[in-house]
């Protein structure tokens, strides 16, 4: 099992127009003031698919495919980015899967029929975002968040200003690269940047990765630590900085929470494997490609 690392928000060892707007294929070393948009297109379209079908499973998938752009194209209006890009979860598992079998086990039970049309209704999702001509991927072995996660540090790199739009409390990761994260709500999406972690969680955002480790994630089927909520979680971290602090002598922890630490510290180091975001990811489109005019 590999070390927790050091409270990194990422793994660094895995190597506003609506159609008319199209991709300039220029690179950023010229441009002031980009803006770059990441769109997590699977979380947006599991919204709009309960809002459209409404548990009835007999929403046409042209009508969620509708629904989705007019999302889309409001966030475009809203945001007006120079750069954009939609990721979708690849079909097949990711590489968490392979590591923890359970990761996100029984998460969608669905009838043969309820699947099929789920599968035509994101099929027709993203074939009217391919139509529309917004920038969107998707890589085998990983997930949206890593696709995110990778423009966004591409994006920072080139110094722009990132913004997420997801419900996903995962990507919060980012905000240790200076990304906002936009979260959906019925008010409209709630802004969420390193101060608002710091102030809402009690923590630093490159502590985000062992704050989930020992809490774990119960929507994706992984553990936490015992005995261990957000508040002592953030009260471990505050004393101690980072899991690999705590780990290295664990002799300043009290007696009962140090005996958990060690009964459950396989599965806690397998626990950042997981939740951490993978930014170093050569993706499709590339962050040049994602521009728009």
């Amino acid at each position: 099992m590999s070390s927790t690392g050091t409270g990194k928000h990422v793994d660094d060892d895995h190597a506003t127009s609506p159609k008319a707007g199209k991709r300039t294929g220029k690179g950023l070393s010229m441009r002031r003031a980009a803006s770059l948009l990441l769109i997590d297109g699977h979380h947006l379209y599991y919204r709009v698919f309960h809002a459209v079908d409404q548990g009835r499973h007999a929403a046409h998938p042209a009508a969620v495919a509708d629904a989705f752009a007019i999302t889309v194209k409001k966030a475009l209006r809203e945001f007006q980015p120079s750069h954009l890009c939609l990721a979708f979860d690849h079909p097949t598992p990711s590489f968490r899967h392979a590591l923890f079998p359970a990761y996100r086990a029984g998460r969608h039970r669905r009838t043969d029929a309820e699947q099929e049309h789920h599968d035509h209704s994101l099929a027709a999702t993203v074939a009217r975002t391919t139509a529309e001509g917004w920038p969107h991927g998707s890589l085998p072995g990983y997930e949206a968040d890593d696709h995110i996660a990778s423009l966004t540090a591409e994006g920072v790199r080139h110094r722009c200003l990132v913004s997420v739009l997801s419900g996903d409390s995962d990507l919060l990761q980012l905000t240790a690269l200076g990304a906002i994260l936009y979260r959906p709500g019925p008010n409209g999406p709630s802004r969420a940047d390193a101060a608002w972690v710091r102030a809402n969680l009690g923590i630093e955002p490159d502590q985000l990765v062992d704050f989930k480790a020992l809490t774990g994630d119960p929507s994706d089927r992984i553990p936490g630590l015992p005995g261990v909520g957000p508040k002592k979680a953030a009260t471990l971290l505050a004393a101690h900085g980072s899991l690999e602090t705590i780990y290295a002598d664990l002799s300043r922890i009290p007696a009962p929470l140090a005996a958990a630490l060690r009964a459950h510290e396989r599965q806690i180091r397998l626990n950042v494997q997981l939740v951490r975001l993978v930014a170093t990811l050569a993706v499709t489109p590339t962050l040049d490609e994602c521009a728009l005019h």
